[in-house]
């Protein structure tokens, strides 16, 4: 996982993460759930997103909707940090969109468990994708060629 982008309350990144992040050599963007948006123009090749959710449980859904219905953002893991408070909301955030959670306070090892997962994946995913869009492309050129 090369880009990562945090989303907090603040666009501070806890050090906790900022450990990990450094563990495993990554490079991460703060952002605030107001920013998001722009942070993401700005932000095209992301690999994970971490949301951070301290209290508003419905913001963070609908960020985790929002991000699975955008084509530019559907594919990026997300992984939500969840207060123990909020754990009976734990399917709501997965049926929102979210790939996984972790509730607080967590460890470092955890984390760099849960980002590793995404990693050993995401090869697989960008072979689907250039696949996918190679059939496109020769779909439409089947297409042409019968005119």
């Amino acid at each position: 996982m090369e880009n990562i982008l945090y989303v907090g309350k603040i666009a501070k990144i806890p050090e906790i993460i900022q450990e990990v992040i450094t563990t495993i050599k990554s490079n991460i963007k703060p952002c605030t759930f107001e920013t998001l948006t722009r942070t993401l123009k700005k932000e095209p090749n992301l690999d994970l997103i971490l949301i951070d959710c301290e209290t508003d449980i419905n913001l963070v859904t609908g960020v985790c909707q929002e991000l699975k219905k955008g084509s530019e953002t559907a594919h990026i893991p997300l992984i939500v940090f969840l207060p123990h408070s909020h754990a009976s909301k734990r399917v709501e955030l997965i049926l929102a969109g979210a790939d996984e959670y972790i509730f607080k306070p967590f460890t470092a090892v955890e984390l760099e468990a849960k980002i590793d997962t995404f990693a050993r994946i995401k090869p697989t995913y960008d072979e689907l994708e250039q696949k996918s869009k190679d059939l496109l492309i020769l779909s439409e050129r089947l297409k042409d060629s019968r005119k």
